[in-house]
């Protein structure tokens, strides 16, 4: 395995790992976990030595599920110091996420940013059936939301029945928050120093399928400011009585059916609701609360 060195002393310098190879290094990696030939590179406790004395640098930041069931180094047949992760029920892009990964792409030097969805996910489930009503678990629901009414505006399904592309639907809605809620992300895709892709893990094979990159990428990355808006489309039945509705406009649906469709997200409440307060997030907040 090729080890490409980043500059510790300028964390804003290009990092040595283009994207394309940083995604080989994944397609490789997850080839050998399937094909049970996993060589368990970095693994061994001089890695762990060698990362605390000259410290990280990993070659991708993914932002994946929490779900147990989906190890990043395992999957992916890496070790340590190699996946600079963020895990979150739903891989959710809340404001700590995209603050954190902020970090793996301007502190530690990362040029890939992959977020890996899964199948039979938990938190996707109990979004599209309407569970999830315990404590702060209904915040992870009202942020999947988006996924699902575009979802069932999609196929004219609810329910069980959508949750295997709501699983997929979700990645590129993350994809697009990220992108939308983060001026650091932004201009990172316009100088060509970031790559940003969706995945999904089939927990039944071990497979990771790459769904390539947003398919408004470059609009994103100028602010999202050239994404047509249609009429809002309300949220799924089955739910809708119990989560406030994040507002909303899907793409028109002369794009392409092959396309997932961009979801231009909202802080502000409903009409008639009371505005909540926004956390600060970003990577300087977080490294205030270090």
């Amino acid at each position: 395995m090729t080890f490409y060195p980043v500059c510790a002393s300028d964390p804003h310098s290009v990092p040595g790992v283009p994207p394309e190879k940083a995604l080989e290094m994944l397609k490789e990696g997850n080839a050998r976990f399937v094909g049970e030939k996993a060589e368990h590179p970095h693994t061994k406790i001089d890695r762990v030595r060698d990362t605390a004395v000259n410290g990280q640098h990993p070659f991708v930041t993914m932002m994946a599920c929490s779900d147990s069931r989906v190890p990043l180094e395992e999957i992916f047949d890496q070790g340590v110091g190699d996946i600079f992760s963020i895990r979150v029920a739903g891989n959710v892009s809340g404001s700590d996420e995209i603050g954190s990964i902020e970090y793996g792409v301007v502190h530690t030097g990362t040029r890939l940013l992959v977020v890996l969805g899964h199948t039979k996910c938990g938190a996707v489930t109990a979004a599209c059936t309407g569970g999830g009503h315990e404590g702060n678990i209904e915040n992870l629901m009202r942020a999947l939301q988006p996924a699902v009414a575009v979802t069932e505006s999609k196929t004219g399904k609810r329910g069980t029945e959508i949750i295997p592309q709501c699983c997929r639907e979700n990645v590129f809605v993350q994809i697009e928050n990220i992108l939308k809620n983060s001026k650091i992300l932004q201009e990172s895709v316009k100088k060509g120093e970031l790559t940003v892709v969706g995945a999904i893990y089939d927990i039944d094979t071990g497979c990771v399928e790459f769904l390539g990159q947003h398919p408004f990428t470059a609009t994103l990355a100028n602010g999202a400011n050239g994404i047509p808006a249609t009429r809002p489309v309300s949220m799924p039945r089955s739910v809708q009585s119990s989560y406030p509705a994040p507002a909303y406009r899907p793409v028109p649906a002369t794009y392409s059916a092959g396309s997932y469709p961009v979801l231009v997200t909202e802080e502000s409440s409903l009409p008639g609701q009371p505005q909540k307060p926004r956390r600060q997030g970003g990577v300087r907040n977080l490294l205030k609360r270090q």
